[in-house]
């Protein structure tokens, strides 16, 4: 070896420590050195070209992952939006559909009321009525009752007078006096009735009175309130306001049938 002459390496024999950053497949296997770095240039442009690569079919995957959530998530949030929505006017469909069945219903309830207040004031008016009707029932049937009894106190006494065996006009007047001083009526204010004007026809039954008015006919009409039997049907059928017995006035006739 010559003085002042710089020392001569080996590259091969200076160790290199192994980088963990690099990849897998450039790093020398075993016992690294430095002459394991000595590759040429198209070998170590394919591995930048590798480690470039690599990240960037990573991020591109990433992206695509992003870009599907972001879309499912807001395909999402648009599918809930429209539930919503559809199920809000779902409701307000409903909600108006059946205030309007309620409005109905009430409506008719009103009218209900109504016509149930109307039956009420008319089952009060037919009751009143009824009470009325059954008030005036009972009065005629008094009245009726009145006139029977009158009724079978005349026919009493006209049997009684059709019954008298002398047959004489005196006693036909004498009965009719009796019959005129028996009537409810004051018939002392038009004073005593003539025995003549009591006209009789005798036969073979006995007295039979006649119509007071014409003189023709039998007797067979009750004046009212008098009691006074003295006109015939076709007299009595006609107006008459007073009686021609006692000139009392009269306010109704009984017509009897004397052909028992």
């Amino acid at each position: 070896m010559a003085v002042g002459a710089p020392p001569q390496f080996s590259f091969g024999q200076i160790p290199f420590p192994s980088d963990p950053m690099l990849p897998e497949a450039v790093r020398p296997p075993g016992n690294h050195t430095f002459s394991s770095y000595l590759l040429p240039e198209v070998s170590r442009k394919r591995v930048r070209d590798d480690e470039f690569v690599i990240p960037s079919g990573e991020l591109y995957q990433s992206e695509i992952d992003r870009i599907v959530f972001n879309h499912t998530k807001k395909l999402r949030m648009e599918l809930q939006e429209r539930q919503r929505r559809e199920t809000r006017l779902l409701v307000a469909a409903i909600g108006e559909g059946v205030g309007k069945l309620v409005r109905e219903k009430d409506g008719q309830i009103q009218m209900l009321g109504k016509l149930n207040f109307a039956l009420q004031e008319r089952v009060k008016t037919l009751y009143m009525e009824n009470q009325l009707w059954r008030d005036l029932a009972l009065t005629n049937e008094a009245t009726a009752n009145s006139l029977r009894n009158d009724l079978e106190q005349v026919l009493a006494h006209v049997a009684a007078e059709e019954h008298v065996s002398d047959g004489t006009v005196t006693a036909a007047a004498a009965a009719a006096a009796e019959e005129d001083a028996g009537s409810c009526c004051d018939s002392s204010k038009s004073g005593p009735v003539p025995a003549a004007t009591a006209e009789v026809v005798v036969g073979q039954g006995g007295g039979v009175r006649m119509c007071r008015r014409c003189g023709v006919k039998e007797s067979s009409v009750l004046l009212l309130p008098c009691r006074h039997l003295c006109l015939c049907t076709m007299c009595g059928s006609t107006l008459v306001s007073r009686c021609p017995v006692c000139s009392s006035s009269m306010n109704a006739t009984v017509h009897i049938n004397m052909s028992s």
